[in-house]
This record gives structure tokens, C-alpha cells and sequence, in this order.
């Protein structure tokens, strides 16, 4: 028994000693952080004024791609109240000059009598509540070019419903 104690004894103070020796030789840990993944890894800050060819890109949001195209025309549909076309008196010319204002701006515009006088028969057959009126065309400044003024029923679910 006394020869398992000294070996017991023996062996802790290896231990200690092998222990004590490798702490005073190494540097202390730092602490343990997650090793870095595909998705979190970051290339690390530069100076920009390192590279002056790379300085308008980086100032852009490099996820966002901008690109440019051309239009022939810019086509507006504009929704009008029923109630203040239903009000505008009836022509008796072929055009009608009308002037439609948004927001501070106005918008001329010359659409046909005709037209007109079908939205107003549209909003007097069914009231102002049920008709949806519109104005479409191309915009081009402070203008809208090739305009046409269209009064609509509104379809309610009950209604659409009935005529499936």
C-alpha cells in the first residue's frame, strides 16, 4: 500500500511539474473566438486612399447594380374624381382643352368631346360612387400627347361573382 502511495505521489508531481513547465513557456491563451465561416468572413478594412482608381466605387452601394435604358414615351394613367368630371360642363367643339393638376404641377392635356360626353352619361346612369374615371396617354413635359378619357363601372366581388 505504501509503495501505491509514493507511486500516487510520484505521479502528481510529474504532473505539476510537466504542467508548471509548459505554462511558463507558453504565452497566455487568448480567448477562444468562433473560427470564421464562408458566410461570416470579412475581408479586412483597407485604406481607400491606397487606391484612387477604386475610390468612386467604393463610395456606391456595391450590391446595387445601376443600369439605363431608354423609353420612347412615358405612358400615365391618371385617376380622376367622378364627381368633378360629372360637374364640367358639355362641349360643343370636336377637342376639349383640359388642365389636370397633381401635387402643385399642371398637366394640359386636349382629349375629344365625344369621349367626355360618354363619361358623363357613364357617371349620370350609375352615379359618381359606382364609375371609375380615368385619363391615359403619354406624358412629354408639362403635357399629355394622345389622350383619351375612359369611365369605367366598378365591379364589386358580389358582381363578379354573379357573372362567372
Amino acid at each position: 500500500m505504501t509503495r501505491d502511495i509514493n507511486r500516487a505521489i510520484e505521479h502528481v508531481e510529474r504532473v505539476l511539474a510537466h504542467t508548471l513547465d509548459k505554462s511558463s513557456t507558453k504565452p497566455p491563451k487568448a480567448p477562444k473566438t468562433k473560427s470564421p465561416t464562408i458566410r461570416g468572413w470579412r475581408a479586412p478594412a483597407s485604406d481607400p486612399s491606397q487606391y484612387p482608381e477604386a475610390r468612386p466605387i467604393l463610395r456606391e452601394k456595391s450590391n446595387v447594380t445601376k443600369l439605363s435604358l431608354t423609353a420612347r414615351a412615358v405612358k400615365v394613367t391618371v385617376p380622376l374624381d367622378p364627381v368633378a368630371v360629372g360637374a364640367l360642363p358639355l362641349p360643343n367643339g370636336e377637342r376639349v382643352e383640359l388642365t389636370v393638376g397633381c401635387e402643385g404641377q399642371r398637366y394640359a392635356t386636349s382629349i375629344s368631346a365625344k369621349s367626355l360626353r360618354k363619361a358623363k352619361s357613364t357617371i349620370a346612369a350609375n352615379g359618381a360612387e359606382k364609375v371609375f374615371v380615368l385619363l391615359q396617354g403619354k406624358l412629354r413635359g408639362n403635357e399629355i400627347i394622345e389622350c383619351g378619357l375612359v369611365a369605367q363601372m366598378k365591379v364589386t366581388k358580389e358582381t363578379q361573382g354573379v357573372a362567372k
